[in-house]
């Protein structure tokens, strides 16, 4: 016998309000059911998406152009010669035949009239720098002392910027440097002090 029409009305009310009840949970609890939330499956994980940010790293101070403060300095070494060696486009190296050459060598095969007896490579930056620091410290000279030993040169630099050269030349035997330009050479004793970091310059070019 059919249940009286109060009650399977009453039934149907129940099972609507228990559904209307289980649907927040159906919606929000994806484990329960075994079906994955459609929302939180579409947000895209932006911090996978953003491209790192591109940062443009300043120059160091120390790669600002080295320049000599001392008058002494200045004077001797004179504007044309500060402006080569401040500012070059490469510096070349070389290891040097003491002699003097004669005047059949080519011009290619010498530095400032000694024979080459090896070319070395091009000075690294930190190089260069090293180089310019000695070259115009007045603590790298002996100005008030006058070296008569002869001038034996074994490694040699030239400076290169533009169509002009500044070659400069020293020796171990007699700690002397000279500085060539246009033909004509500026020699200087220079300060035992610094022999240790020319020497470990040579090593690094003619191991």
């Amino acid at each position: 016998m059919p249940p009286p029409p109060e009650k399977g009305y009453k039934n149907k009310v129940s099972i609507l309000v228990a559904y209307l009840l289980l649907l927040p949970i159906a919606l929000t609890s994806p484990l329960l059911f075994g079906v994955e939330n459609s929302i939180t499956a579409t947000v895209p994980n932006t911090t996978e998406n953003l491209s790192p940010p591109i940062v443009i790293p300043s120059l160091p101070e120390d790669s600002k152009p080295v320049s000599p403060t001392s008058r002494l300095v200045l004077d001797f070494l004179g504007p044309q010669i500060i402006d080569i060696l401040s500012k070059p486009d490469r510096v070349e190296s070389f290891q040097l035949l003491a002699e003097t050459t004669d005047e059949t060598l080519p011009a290619k095969n010498q530095l400032a009239g000694y024979p080459i007896l090896k070319v070395g490579p091009l000075l690294t930056a930190s190089q260069i720098q090293t180089v310019q620091t000695l070259v115009f410290s007045e603590a790298s000279y002996l100005f008030d002392i006058s070296n008569r030993c002869p001038f034996r040169p074994d490694t040699g630099l030239r400076f290169i910027k533009a169509d002009q050269e500044v070659d400069l030349l020293w020796s171990f035997a007699c700690e002397l440097w000279k500085v060539v330009y246009q033909g004509h050479a500026k020699t200087e004793d220079f300060n035992a002090t610094i022999r240790p970091q020319l020497q470990q310059l040579r090593a690094a070019w003619f191991p």
